[in-house]
């Protein structure tokens, strides 16, 4: 048994798998990949990393599913414990530098032309790791776990025999975003996180062997839940000058890291340093923030005495980066609104055309930035419950089953956002819209010219 000290729940006990696993250079690579990229730009203390987080959810993890065990045996037996706890454990494994801030999709500009490992999801990566490498032979060193079961988990798929298991970690309130709102408010500063998570995680029920819910009388607790993550990311994961930071971030990653000059893990030497053994990993830590921020470091020294336009506006995204030095002025527009989500597409539309006008003429001088923020990320308490097709009412199904559900005595449960208890009624259709654009604040021209544009994105933001 291991003992490690953590300041948001006291010590967190690990069996002896679970500390080989710990004290892999695959799981120790974690420590050096920020929890929340370069939020501490804005918040000093925000440096606790994915290591912490993975211990963390871990802990909450257990602790639900013991309240679970108590309740059903069968459905959370210690086998099923084992294999969830050690999802929660890894489920972060496979995270890239500067975690979500470099998650490319389809959307990003040369995408294509990235390594391979960026354009996958971490839970997929974090997959791959577990079953080709060392991680996979400790694992099996025990008749406790599975790793096709694990891996299941952790990119979110149900679990035919035992529904109860994937909600754990993958439900609109559990044991990851619990821990990384209580630790990210924490280490921020940032109050909003306080939630009596034991109180709250004490009232988890298992209905009809099917369904995670909780009882009534947490209520005001996850009010408390929902509130906390709305304010915090607008607090803190959506704060103008954090978003800004993580977006010229993007900029220089997609700007010159490509399969060239990075590792793309597609040939078997590469992924042999990576994944066959605990001596031979040099490729795993050049997956880590602090060996991209030196890549960035000696391309800012190659290129800022070189005097060309293109070099000129990555230059001054590197020192963006490495400096923070905000070379951009930036224009925060925000609003509450109840409007569905086609209006806001709508505006999302018109101010994109705006922004853009201005980006043919002045290309990587001006950038546009749109991050959300709503109650819930589950759409489908919002479409009518007649009229659909038989495909969108089985995929509003599997979206009500990860919402969170509330259960009064000796009746039958009710989605939260509905029940008549809840002042969440009336709240959970606002979303929180923001539209940043970051302007070169040395270019008159621009500024000039933006001013026009800036009426008028005011006023598409006022009317939602």
């Amino acid at each position: 048994m291991k003992r490690i000290y953590d300041p948001i729940y006291g010590l967190i006990e690990l069996n002896e798998i679970e500390s080989i696993i710990v004290d892999t250079p695959i799981f120790q690579r974690l420590r050096h990949i920020r929890q929340l990229s370069l939020a501490e730009y804005v918040y000093p203390t925000v440096n606790h990393n994915r290591f912490s987080h993975s211990l963390g959810v871990f802990h909450i993890t257990d602790k639900i599913g013991v309240i679970l065990q108590k309740q059903n045996e069968d459905i959370m037996s210690s086998y099923y414990l084992n294999n969830l706890k050690m999802a929660a454990l890894l489920h972060d494994i496979g995270h890239f530098p500067f975690s979500h801030a470099l998650e490319f999709n389809e959307e990003d500009e040369n995408w294509e032309d990235l390594p391979s490992f960026f354009k996958i999801s971490h839970e997929e990566f974090g997959v791959y790791l577990i079953k080709n490498s060392y991680l996979k032979d400790i694992i099996d060193t025990s008749e406790n776990y599975d790793i096709n079961l694990i891996c299941n988990l952790i990119e979110g798929n149900d679990i035919a025999d035992n529904p109860i298991l994937n909600k754990i970690i993958n439900w609109e309130l559990d044991a990851d975003r619990l821990d990384y709102l209580l630790r990210d408010s924490y280490f921020s500063g940032v109050k909003f996180g306080i939630i009596d998570f034991d109180y709250l995680i004490s009232n988890f029920q298992i209905f009809n062997q099917e369904k995670l819910v909780i009882n009534e009388k947490a209520s005001r607790s996850i009010e408390n839940f929902l509130i906390a993550r709305f304010s915090l990311y607008d607090r803190l994961y959506t704060h103008k000058t954090i978003s800004y930071f993580n977006f010229i971030l993007k900029k220089i990653a997609n700007s010159f890291i490509t399969d060239k000059d990075y590792p793309s893990f597609n040939n078997e030497t590469e992924l042999n340093e990576i994944l066959q053994n605990r001596e031979d990993h040099a490729k795993l830590y050049e997956l880590t923030d602090w060996f991209l921020m030196n890549v960035f470091l000696n391309k800012y020294k190659e290129i800022k005495d070189k005097n060309s336009i293109e070099n000129n506006s990555l230059n001054r995204n590197l020192k963006s980066i490495i400096l923070r030095e905000k070379n951009y002025d930036i224009f925060n527009y925000q609003c509450l609104t109840k409007q569905q989500m086609g209006i806001i597409e709508l505006a999302d539309y018109k101010i994109i055309k705006l922004i853009g006008e201005l980006k043919k003429e002045f290309n990587s001088e001006i950038h546009l930035d749109i991050p959300k923020n709503k109650f819930t990320k589950y759409e489908s308490i919002f479409y009518p419950s007649i009229g659909l097709d038989q495909e969108k009412v089985k995929e509003i199904k599997e979206q009500e089953m990860k919402s969170i559900w509330i259960q009064q005595e000796n009746e039958q449960p009710q989605l939260f956002y509905e029940w008549h208890g809840t002042y969440f009624k009336d709240l959970y259709p606002f979303k929180n819209i923001k539209y940043l654009v970051y302007l070169n604040k040395e270019n008159q021209d621009l500024i000039n010219k933006f001013e026009i544009i800036n009426k008028n994105v005011k006023e598409i933001v006022k009317n939602l």
